[in-house]
C-alpha cells in the first residue's frame, strides 16, 4: 500500500501543526490563527474532517476538532492519509432484467373521442366572409 503525499495548502497545514501541538482546538480557537470568515475556517475544517486529517472530539461541551492519530505521524512525514470506504466498490446486487415492450402483441383500443362541451362547435355554423384588404 503506497500512501500518497499530502496536498494540503500552508493554512491547512498551519491549521493542523496547531491542533497537533496544542490538542483539541475549537473554532474560536482557532479563528485568529487563520484569519479566516467563519463559514470558511467551518469549510476548510469539514474538509480536513473529509479527507481524514481531522475528527470532532466526543463527549466535550463545545465543537472540539483533534488531529487523527493514524494521521499525526504521516502529517510530519508529508503524507496523506487514506480515506475510510472509498477503497472497495460496494455491492450493487442482481441487476433487473431489461425491460422489452412488444408493441404488435394484444389489441389496441385508442381511448375514445370525449364529446366537446355544449355550444362549443357553434362557431362552425357561421358563413364565413373574406374582407378585403
Amino acid at each position: 500500500m503506497k500512501l500518497k503525499k499530502n496536498r494540503l495548502s500552508e493554512d491547512s497545514k498551519r491549521l493542523l501543526a496547531h491542533i497537533k501541538a496544542n490538542g483539541p482546538q475549537n473554532l474560536a480557537q482557532l479563528r485568529p490563527l487563520t484569519g479566516e470568515v467563519e463559514s470558511d475556517l467551518v469549510k476548510r475544517l469539514r474538509n480536513l474532517r473529509t479527507g481524514g486529517w481531522l475528527e470532532v472530539e466526543e463527549g466535550a461541551p463545545e465543537l472540539r476538532w483533534n488531529i487523527c492519530s493514524v494521521a499525526a505521524p504521516l502529517f510530519d512525514l508529508g503524507l496523506a492519509p487514506r480515506r475510510n470506504g472509498k477503497d472497495a466498490p460496494k455491492p450493487m446486487g442482481e441487476m433487473p432484467e431489461r425491460r422489452q415492450i412488444n408493441v404488435m402483441e394484444g389489441k389496441y383500443e385508442p381511448t375514445p373521442f370525449a364529446p366537446p362541451r355544449k355550444g362549443s362547435l357553434d362557431f362552425s355554423a357561421i358563413a364565413s366572409r373574406g374582407v378585403r384588404c
